[in-house]
């Protein structure tokens, strides 16, 4: 029976002819079965042998790449990309025989294929049948709190190479993809996995058999290449079993990486490649590079990227938590523990320089990684609560989902990148934003935005805008204590608002198009029904005045001055037409003392 030019599928080839036929099953092929219809049909199932297979063969390394590019061609990320790496990584030879090089839809569909059968074979190929048990294995014993669970206010010096609440399992149907044989019998290994465990449900882990069985396998940890390629290699050894892992427990978890977004080639130098955090806390993160000489390289970039689980300022007086991390370069991993005090920034090992171009490197990858969400979920419950994350990414599309806008959060300033002309109305151009933003820099205000001392604002090529705007001061509410305490700190304030809005009215419409008096152009920030011009329902530049008087000059501290008084009430009842008049005005001519 030929093989050649047929186009195979997933699979052993099945032969059916008639009984009285004869089939010849020579070299090119093995013949796995047989078996007889009542309807005078034999079925032959076939495998090809290797020597068939030699001319067409695919290295596992040919596979890796081909996916690779398969997958950044398509698309293909996030946790699916882990779920296929995984599922890719347990195939045999004789599986990845059919691997269809050159056409990236059919290796997505393949590697998709592949997940699918894995799941439906796992519960009844040698292994008890039953309902995957990976969740409950994961929550109940594998990441239960033993004594020996690491604290993140003090680093321990036994580090991450401390036993789980139970060795990673690895069912015998997930170890046929080996190939050289069970592997688990080597000392080492056997500290960190199980073959076919006894307990039951642990034996029916399904999902977690197959993370085990890809990080011993290796399809993606076996050769070094670009940063992309290692960025795949390390997500099948952290992001799948991390995101699995995390949700089995229920926390409230982001997993994120870099992006290769043109206008963020700035931002990607200054973000770590992976971040993972729980609630709005940044826990743990890595740097990723392309070849093993780079290692002290992403070590000194794990001090150096945002290495504090949040801003110190939005929480004075909460103690900071250590951050994992780790450093990737080429097929050397290690795991480190990050500090900062006093502005001093250490990064201690908490593993050895682990190789993850052998298996027991890899294992002990993905099992520092379950001891890292260990150490991250006995943290969990008192884990303070942040409206900010650090090194966060939000994004804004239009209502065709077209790109709109993206604000990323750093230590020091934060980066608005902005397609002004989807913006409602075209209030401003590039070139009326940069004025706004350069009239606000002459002026002394502490609690301004103002752009960035490093030119701070930039075109790009698609016509987008990037901002660097970096805060003088602290956001409303987070200090402890009322942010503005004296009169003279409020005219400074209300002086330097008025500046901008000027700029911006010179820029802007008479007044807003549209009537806002209904969701979703009303604001939940307008409280005062007079916010709005009364007769057309509009936002007009009074509108402007009247939040100066509303959202800063009330609910002081401290009582205000007659002069002050008097500005307040003029704002709020639109008595003053437009902010280059207010400047004009007693209060905010007086000496701030």
């Amino acid at each position: 029976v030929p093989t050649a030019g047929l186009n195979l599928g997933f699979g052993p080839l099945q032969v059916l002819c008639r009984t009285g036929g004869s089939v010849a099953v020579g070299s090119c092929a093995n013949l796995c079965s047989t078996s007889n219809s009542p309807y005078g049909i034999a079925v032959f199932t076939l495998a090809p042998t290797r020597n068939a297979r030699t001319s067409g063969m695919v290295s596992k390394k040919e596979v890796a790449a081909a996916f690779l590019v398969a997958a950044e061609a398509l698309g293909v990320e996030g946790e699916e990309l882990g779920d296929l790496s995984a599922c890719l990584a347990s195939l045999s030879e004789d599986e990845l025989a059919f691997f269809p090089k050159g056409d990236n839809k059919a290796i997505i569909k393949f590697a998709r294929s592949a997940c699918a059968k894995a799941s439906a074979a796992g519960p009844g190929v040698g292994s008890a049948a039953g309902p995957d048990t990976s969740t409950t294995f994961i929550r109940d014993v594998l990441l239960a709190q033993p004594a020996n669970v690491m604290n993140l206010f003090s680093v321990s010096q036994a580090g991450l190479d401390q036993p789980l609440g139970a060795k990673l399992p690895v069912s015998s149907w997930a170890l046929q993809a080996l190939g050289s044989g069970d592997q688990t019998d080597d000392h080492e290994l056997s500290k960190y996995v199980e073959l076919q465990p006894q307990l039951t449900v642990a034996k029916n882990a399904h999902r977690l058999s197959l993370i085990t069985a890809a990080a011993l396998t290796g399809l993606f940890g076996q050769q070094e290449g670009s940063e992309m390629m290692n960025t795949i290699r390390i997500g099948a050894l952290v992001d799948t079993p991390l995101n699995f892992a995390a949700k089995s427990l229920g926390l409230p978890f982001r997993i994120d990486r870099n992006t290769a977004d043109q206008p963020g080639a700035t931002a990607r130098l200054l973000r770590p490649d992976f971040l993972f955090w729980l609630r709005n806390i940044l826990l743990f993160k890595g740097e990723e590079k392309a070849a093993s000489a780079e290692h002290e390289t992403a070590i000194a970039e794990l001090k150096s990227k945002m290495a504090t689980a949040w801003n110190p300022a939005l929480l004075p007086g909460v103690s900071l938590p250590c951050m994992f991390a780790y450093a990737a370069a080429g097929s050397q991993v290690q795991f480190f523990a990050v500090t900062s005090r006093d502005g001093a920034v250490e990064a201690t090992p908490v593993s050895d320089c682990l190789h993850i171009d052998t298996p027991l490197g890899r294992i002990k990858v993905v099992h520092h990684t379950f001891k890292v969400l260990q150490a991250v979920a006995a943290y969990a419950p008192s884990a303070p609560d942040l409206s900010i994350a650090l090194g966060q990414v939000s994004k804004a599309l239009t209502l065709n989902g077209s790109f709109l806008s993206s604000v990323t959060v750093f230590p020091d300033f934060i980066r608005k990148h902005v397609n002004l002309s989807q913006l409602q109305g075209g209030v401003l151009d590039h070139r009326a934003l940069v004025a706004m933003y350069h009239a606000i820099g002459h002026v002394r205000c502490l609690n301004l935005v103002r752009l960035r001392g490093d030119g701070g604002v930039s075109l790009q090529d698609d016509g987008t805008t990037v901002l660097h705007l970096e805060p003088l001061g602290l956001p409303l509410g987070l200090t402890g204590r009322q942010a503005v305490e004296r009169e003279g700190s409020l005219r400074d304030a209300v002086r330097g608002v008025l500046t901008a809005l000027v700029v911006l009215h010179d820029a802007a419409p008479a007044d807003c198009p549209l009537d806002c008096r209904q969701p979703p152009y009303r604001l939940p920030t307008w409280l005062g029904s007079h916010i709005l011009d009364q007769a057309t329902g509009r936002f007009t530049c009074e509108s402007d005045l009247c939040l100066v008087a509303e959202a800063l000059m009330s609910h002081l501290p401290f009582t205000l001055s007659d002069s002050g008084q008097r500005l307040r009430e003029q704002l709020a009842t639109r008595k003053l037409p437009n902010a280059r008049v207010v400047l004009e005005h007693e209060w905010l001519l007086a000496a701030s003392p």
